[in-house]
């Protein structure tokens, strides 16, 4: 009879764990990853959402130019609306000064690459002229609405 309760209460345990693991988060972290906080913003162009969506990349600024390992990125969506990807979708960007460098492509889906072209004329696309810019300081960033020019 003691044996039987202890193995159901072992049974009862072991299951109750399982479900706590198989609960949990389950998002396997990478090497050297960097706490990441919420960036959001929206853009325009010409005062218009761009269809298709623009390209933006951030650069840490006293590094801007020369490549980092996890540069948070995105691309606007439908509406203009973002939110920055550094290891996985919207987890924003780790603490830092940013300059945020924006192109605005066609995207080649049978080639999985963009065209060569940029509709912004490369006026947005070098981070040691960019004028966009922010800081995150462990906690949610909203950039509020980016506007671009054509002209």
């Amino acid at each position: 009879m003691v044996f039987r309760q202890l193995g159901s209460a072992l049974v009862g345990s072991l299951l109750i764990s399982a479900l706590c693991v198989g609960c949990g988060p389950g998002i396997k972290l990478e090497p050297n990853q960097k706490p990441t906080f919420k960036v959001t913003g929206s853009v325009v162009v010409d005062g218009q959402t761009p269809t298709p969506p623009v390209r933006l990349v951030c650069f840490l600024k006293n590094s801007a130019g020369t490549e980092i390992e996890k540069a948070p990125s995105c691309e606007s969506k439908p509406d203009g609306t973002f939110e920055l990807v550094t290891y996985r979708d919207g987890d924003g960007a780790p603490a830092g000064d940013y300059l945020v460098t924006v192109e605005w492509r066609e995207y080649d889906v049978l080639n999985r690459e963009y065209k060569k072209l940029d509709k912004l004329k490369g006026r947005y696309s070098d981070p040691k002229k960019s004028q966009i810019e922010f800081t995150v300081v462990n906690k949610a960033v909203d950039l509020g609405t980016i506007e671009l020019t054509t002209k």
